[in-house]
């Protein structure tokens, strides 16, 4: 059965929109005792996307930032671009945590090799 997945587009101000997602992620960051720096430049100006999917994908991003970093820097970037005449809104999220090396890299092929989580998933 295929499903539909609704996007409600509007037009918000980046600069409050990453505010809550700070102010939201906080007890989780400070959890492992990590530390956020957030690298925004000014005048990121306003996105027509849908609020709720890019809050939850940057909310997504940091907390598994915050899952496999342990006393680290996990980093929220927000730089706005011009590429082929458009404007881009370019978010990243990095951290200093246990990362994932090239070859544990999902491919498209289901892997019986241990990956970085499964480090944190084992049954006590």
């Amino acid at each position: 059965m295929d499903t539909l997945t609704v996007v409600h587009l509007e037009t918000f101000e980046v600069s409050p929109m990453l505010q809550e997602v700070v102010s939201t992620i906080t007890p989780l960051v400070a959890k492992n005792g990590n530390r956020l720096e957030v690298r925004c430049a000014e005048g990121l100006g306003a996105l027509q996307a849908d609020l709720a999917k890019v809050r939850q994908a940057l909310f997504n991003l940091l907390s598994n930032a915050c899952k496999f970093t342990s006393s680290g820097v996990i980093t929220l970037a927000v730089v706005r671009e011009r590429v082929a005449g458009a404007n881009w809104l370019h978010f990243g999220v990095s951290d200093t945590g246990i990362g994932i090396s090239q070859h544990s890299y999902y491919h498209g092929s289901a892997s019986a090799e241990p990956r970085p989580a499964d480090m944190y998933n084992k049954p006590n």
